[in-house]
C-alpha cells in the first residue's frame, strides 16, 4: 500500500531530477566552450582565407559584407555569428574592412573581431594579415573603436602601425 511516505519521496525525488536536469541545460553550453576553447580562433581563420580568395577574385577589392564570401560559395552560413545556431548570445561578427582594398589596409589594421561569448572580457580578432589573435577588454575596446590594433607583440617583438613607425623605431 502507498502512503503519503512514500509520495512526498517520490515528488522530492522527482523535483530534484528536474532541477539536475534544468541545471544540466543551463551548464552545458558553458562546459562545451570550455572543451572547444579554440573553434572561435578557427571560425576567423576560415573567415580569414574566404576574404583572401575573395580578394584575390576580385581585385584585391575586399567584400561589402560578410554575407557576400556566403554568396560567392566561399563559406558556409554557419560560419558566420550573424548565422551561426549555436549563438546564444546574439554576438555578431563585426566587420572593418568592408569595401576597402587589402592594400590599403595595415597589418594591425582589424578586419573581423569576433566581440567573444566565451571570456565575457575580450575578443577575438582577424587582422589584415592573416594573425587572428585574442585580445583583453581594455585592447578589445580600443579595436572596436578604432577598428584597428594599438601595437602587437610577436616572437619579443613590438610591431606597430606604418604610419607610427619612424626611421628611429624602425631598428
Amino acid at each position: 500500500m502507498i502512503n503519503d511516505k512514500h509520495i512526498s519521496r517520490f515528488v522530492l525525488f522527482a523535483i530534484l531530477v528536474l532541477a539536475a536536469m534544468l541545471a544540466m541545460s543551463v551548464l552545458l553550453p558553458f562546459v562545451n566552450r570550455l572543451m572547444h576553447p579554440n573553434d572561435d580562433i578557427r571560425r576567423l581563420h576560415q573567415l580569414g582565407l574566404a576574404l583572401l580568395l575573395y580578394e584575390n577574385n576580385h581585385s584585391g577589392s575586399l567584400p561589402n559584407k560578410l554575407d557576400d564570401l556566403v554568396t560567392c560559395g566561399l563559406i558556409k552560413p554557419d560560419v558566420l555569428r550573424s548565422h551561426a545556431l549555436s549563438n546564444t548570445d546574439n554576438t555578431q561578427d563585426m566587420y572593418f574592412a568592408a569595401g576597402k582594398n587589402i592594400k590599403d589596409l595595415d597589418a594591425l589594421d582589424a578586419v573581423v573581431v569576433d566581440t567573444i561569448s566565451t571570456h565575457h572580457v575580450g575578443a577575438n580578432v582577424l587582422l589584415s594579415d592573416g594573425i587572428s589573435v585574442y585580445v583583453d577588454a581594455n585592447e578589445s575596446k580600443y579595436v572596436l573603436q578604432h577598428g584597428r590594433m594599438q601595437s602587437l607583440t610577436v616572437n619579443g617583438k613590438r610591431l606597430l602601425p606604418t604610419s607610427q613607425v619612424s626611421p628611429s623605431t624602425a631598428n
